[in-house]
């Protein structure tokens, strides 16, 4: 969803299309920290905003 430097960011971080990530820590006035890949990334709220997720429950 977000613009082209955007969706190359989430790809430099491993965060492709498809992958499956898990929410450790939200925080509204702060990052979001998830778990992608083996790795956990922080990410802002400005970036967390332009990204779509589906729920595993709704698969």
């Amino acid at each position: 969803m977000g613009g082209r430097g955007v969706n190359q960011h989430l790809c430099d971080m491993g965060l492709t299309p498809s992958t499956k990530v898990k929410v450790l820590k939200s925080n509204p006035m702060g990052p979001m920290l998830i778990e992608a890949r083996y790795a956990r990334i922080a990410l802002g709220k400005g970036i967390t905003m332009k990204i779509m997720v589906r729920s595993e429950d709704r698969i």
